[in-house]
């Protein structure tokens, strides 16, 4: 308990600090002798509760809030009379302390510093405190990055900690890593407090002032790229390194890898994914596509999926993409009611290319869903972009019409025979999402633009699109064999922004 009176004295003296501590395996453990009888620790400072079993052994000692001196001085009392006593619930006081930081939360970056000397271990819990890693991760984090210290992990011990923490560390933004030395305890856990910075430095044609950016870690640094640039840029965090290339409406987190010596992306696992290689014509692509779990509620089945590199480097947006949803019932491919959507609108704010689909008219009996995804990297030349004007005249593309919302002039809508080509529309600044419906009925594709800002007539003819044929022999450079999920019901969920696909 010495390392962490030695944080907490350092914490005390940051005025901005909210802080909390939370105990465990600390107060009641098994008698080895008389394994049915429990032993209390009789030292210690605070109560202890009549009925308190080993495997619910956790305390919140300080509720995460202000912290200074005074608050200091009590815990430091407390952790005098702390020993080692019990089992070891470390999953159930991770999620208690995460519960409570986001009870009392002010937003933005949070951490929750783990010290352990051993793994997860419960004896026989109530079904009602037993936490596993899987129920941990589903867990929300947030913004909260867990950063686990095994301090003295015994050897036989050392292979499943490294296996778990590391799942634990890597979905949060955080880090684990194995320490035997006080010193080295103290050092590390105390510089998880100190405001660290990090640099990006950019290719030439960033058109901004200066090539280097340097900023307090967990804020972001925003370049201003061109439509179609592609700018090399390297990423510098105490020593921790990586290279990207830059594209428009590219969003990078990092994380340390301190096996690699590297920074990685952070992984996206939401909701579970199942991932598979795509391959080109040299063999395995760097790309690997993550089929998230999907939900079907009452209007529309709902799937997230996510491009991410297969040595977890940075990756950048594809130029497009395309998508085909298979309903499956009883082992059996609907074929008649496959969805096809192909584009190149990513969600925002994710660490990796993520694609947001919501399938209206989902069949109900279809409890599975067969999901077959190629990507295009070709960069689009600027000349073959056309104006609105322009693409009515175009017999590929047979648009019927292009409006605005007379309510809603933030949405333009576009309407077009179905056929065997989409639109892709070249970003601009204010285009926050676009919306995919098929209507196959009356052999209609139609297109819905969101944009931040109302548009007017002008704004509207100076939008320009890229005619994309989906029959193009160019999506077989990248393509992710079929894979196939069960799809949960959730029928008190509401659908996911994102394309939607109306058959």
């Amino acid at each position: 308990m010495a390392a962490t009176g030695q944080i907490l004295n350092s914490l005390a003296n940051l005025p901005e600090a909210r802080v909390g501590l939370v105990l465990y395996g600390h107060r009641v453990g098994w008698n080895t002798a008389s394994p049915t009888q429990i032993l209390r620790q009789t030292n210690y400072a605070l109560p202890i509760p009549d009925v308190l079993y080993p495997y619910e052994d956790y305390e919140i000692v300080l509720p995460f809030g202000r912290f200074g001196k005074s608050e200091d001085a009590s815990l430091q009392k407390i952790l005098q009379t702390v020993q080692p006593w019990g089992e070891t619930p470390l999953y159930l006081s991770i999620q208690s302390a995460l519960r409570e930081m986001n009870s009392k939360s002010l937003g933005g970056k949070q951490q929750i510093i783990v010290i352990t000397d051993g793994i997860n271990k419960q004896l026989n819990p109530s079904a009602d405190k037993y936490v596993s890693l899987s129920t941990l991760l589903n867990e929300d984090f947030g913004q909260t990055a867990v950063n686990i210290v095994g301090f003295g992990i015994e050897a036989a011990d050392s292979q499943t900690a490294a296996s778990e923490f590391e799942q634990l560390a890597s979905r949060t933004g955080g880090e684990y890593l194995e320490i035997n030395d006080a010193g080295s305890l103290l050092q590390k856990a105390s510089g998880y407090f100190n405001k660290q910075e990090y640099t990006v430095s950019a290719g030439e044609q960033t058109f901004v002032d200066q090539k280097s950016f340097t900023q307090p870690a967990g804020q972001p640094v925003r370049l201003d790229i061109e439509f179609n640039q592609r700018i090399p840029a390297s990423v510098n965090f105490n020593g921790y390194q990586a290279g990207l290339v830059l594209t428009p409406g590219d969003h990078f987190q990092l994380v340390t890898n301190p096996q690699e010596r590297r920074l990685d992306s952070l992984p996206y696992t939401n909701r579970s994914p199942s991932f598979t290689n795509l391959r080109n014509a040299s063999g395995k692509s760097r790309y690997q596509l993550g089929v998230h779990r999907p939900i079907l509620t009452r209007e529309s089945m709902n799937i997230e999926l996510s491009l991410q590199d297969v040595d977890s480097k940075p990756i950048s947006k594809p130029t497009a993409y395309r998508v085909i949803l298979r309903p499956i019932s009883k082992q059996r491919i609907l074929d008649q009611q496959q969805y096809l959507i192909a584009g190149n609108a990513f969600m925002t704010d994710k660490p990796a290319p993520v694609i947001s689909i919501s399938a209206l008219k989902w069949p109900r009996e279809a409890t599975s869903v067969q999901v077959t995804c190629s990507i295009l990297e070709e960069v689009i030349p600027v000349d073959s972009y056309s104006t609105l004007a322009q693409l009515k005249t175009d017999p590929r593309v047979a648009l019927l019409d292009a409006k605005l919302v007379r309510e809603d002039p933030n949405l333009l809508i576009l309407v077009q025979n179905l056929g065997s080509t989409s639109l892709l529309i070249k970003p601009t600044e204010t285009l926050t999402s676009t919306q995919t419906e098929v209507d196959s009925q009356n052999e209609l594709l139609i297109t819905r633009l969101y944009f931040t800002t109302p548009m007017d007539q002008e704004q509207v003819k100076n939008l320009k699109f890229h005619v994309l044929e989906t029959g193009q022999q160019s999506w077989l450079h990248n393509y992710a064999t079929p894979v196939t999920v069960p799809v949960d019901i959730e029928d008190t969920l509401k659908p996911r922004t994102g394309p939607f696909l109306l058959r």
